[in-house]
């Protein structure tokens, strides 16, 4: 993308076909010069077209994000890492473009199988810490690996790639949700600065943070090696066993929240009829202390699937990511409604 010129790439996005969308993103997609396909996605703020100041704030903070996230990608070259361009000749642009990866991402990926093992299940998640280590070793992080930044070009568990970071659900909890990320993704680190900001911030009354409340936001909830470490810990969980490895509901009352000493205890039956080799490596991943909490660069190495209890495991586990796809789906169905009731209510506090 980035050797054509600005004319070049303005008729190539003004031919892009749509392929869909939602209540947040438009996608589409064209055919390059050199006969590649690749995706467009566009923000879309339809669904908070009655709200200005918030309207204008999101699209200012989004393509902010995308410009870091375009910067970082522009000085690294991986199979793992999937390359991000952004138009940089569209003021506050808020469209990225991608190549096609035809077997979406991890949940997409799953509807392609009738069969998976768990050898295929760790040679996922090895790859995607192959990936993060590359990122890490050249300086970056992630910050927000989810199933949906985890693509594959093909039905082969190798192929699977990261891509940066283009949520615009993490910004939406960043301006107006009472806990600014996902729960459910929260390393101990994080719990009671998360658990600060859902106590004692404006958003509950206005609808929206302040600037000085995001900027704030911003720094504390600052990503980490140990942050990627963890997300993709919770993700390998969720593959291994179709749930998250902690109830956040549990995590996050104020008289619960978990100890940053020694390792969590992770209590999903299926795993006690993994490998002891799993189970530790798992241990280490999502490790309550950062500071001793497993590195990527450990996650790609292949010794801790290698054993022969782990190679003669052919148990069909497509029904663990059946699972999980349901659980994704309801989650997500309930997500934007959640968000527009809280603008909706500051809106007619006089606030925002």
């Amino acid at each position: 993308m980035e050797e054509l010129s600005a004319y070049q790439l303005q008729n190539l996005l003004d031919s892009a076909q749509s392929i869909g969308g939602d209540e947040l993103s438009a996608y589409q997609w064209f055919s390059s010069p050199d006969g590649s396909v690749h995706i467009v996605k566009r923000l879309h703020v339809g669904t908070f077209h009655p709200f200005l100041e918030f309207r204008l704030r999101l699209r200012k903070r989004y393509s902010a994000k995308l410009a870091r996230e375009a910067k970082k990608c522009r000085t690294l070259d991986h199979e793992h890492i999937v390359k991000l361009f952004v138009p940089s000749q569209i003021p506050e642009c808020c469209t990225t473009i991608t190549q096609l990866h035809p077997n979406g991402n991890l949940l997409d990926w799953r509807r392609n199988l009738t069969y998976i093992d768990l050898q295929s299940l760790c040679i996922v998640i090895q790859n995607i810490f192959i990936g993060l280590t590359y990122l890490h070793s050249n300086g970056y992080v992630h910050g927000n690996i989810r199933e949906n930044c985890l693509l594959f070009k093909t039905e082969q568990p190798d192929s699977v790639s990261i891509v940066f970071d283009t949520s615009i659900r993490s910004e939406l909890l960043k301006l107006c949700a009472p806990s600014p990320m996902m729960e459910d993704y929260c390393p101990p680190e994080m719990v009671n600065t998360l658990l600060w900001f859902r106590n004692n911030g404006t958003v509950l009354q206005s609808g929206m943070r302040t600037l000085s409340e995001l900027e704030q936001m911003d720094e504390l909830l600052k990503p980490t090696k140990e942050l990627d470490v963890w997300c993709v810990g919770v993700i390998a969980h969720r593959l291994l066993t179709g749930q998250y490895p902690f109830d956040a509901d549990q995590v996050f009352r104020a008289d619960s929240s978990r100890n940053n000493i020694g390792p969590n205890r992770l209590k999903h039956p299926l795993l006690r009829t993994y490998s002891p080799s799993i189970r530790r490596q798992l241990d280490l991943w999502l490790h309550a202390n950062p500071a001793d909490r497993a590195t990527a660069e450990i996650g790609s190495l292949s010794d801790w699937f290698s054993d022969k209890s782990c190679t003669s495991d052919k148990r069909n586990l497509l029904y663990i990511l059946e699972y999980s796809l349901v659980a994704h789906e309801l989650d997500t169905s309930g997500f934007l409604p959640q968000m527009v009731e809280q603008l909706r209510i500051g809106k007619l506090n006089g606030q925002s």
